[in-house]
């Protein structure tokens, strides 16, 4: 029949602070094989989640942030595709995905902040400072 799938409400618990933030939402559309990437921001928070049925993705983390105990780690994930995930992205890692699914894939994201251009700091996504792969592997 379908699913529903909740990923906000303003009855969270208090443990939950990173969502009880947010501000700004938007959802964008994604060819597949595209991949954007990469980049962080100084002052805005990200909250990823692709919904059920809107594709599938390959993310990418690196964390730059000088003082963070996980500095300098790489992580991969993958969202959508039956992978029903809210991710939180904090200030300061680099952040990006691909799109994995032919059809295309959706990705909500909601912020802590209206969009500021100025408060976004790129690489390109083939950059060799971040040691991560764009692509699938046995999936």
């Amino acid at each position: 029949r379908g699913s529903l799938t909740e990923f906000w409400s303003n009855r969270l618990p208090e443990g939950k602070s990173f969502l009880r933030q947010i501000v700004h939402s938007y959802v964008s559309w994604n060819s597949y094989g595209v991949v954007r990437a990469w980049h962080y921001h100084l002052n805005q928070r990200d909250l990823w989640f692709v919904p059920p049925g809107s594709g599938k993705i390959q993310v990418g983390l690196y964390d730059s942030r000088v003082d963070s105990p996980t500095r300098d780690v790489v992580q991969e994930l993958i969202l959508g595709g039956g992978n029903v995930i809210l991710l939180g992205i904090p200030e300061g890692v680099y952040h990006g995905y691909m799109t994995l699914s032919t059809s295309g894939s959706s990705l909500i994201n909601s912020t802590n902040q209206p969009y500021d251009p100025t408060d976004e700091y790129r690489l390109d996504y083939d950059t060799p400072l971040i040691p991560f792969r764009w692509g699938t592997r046995n999936r």
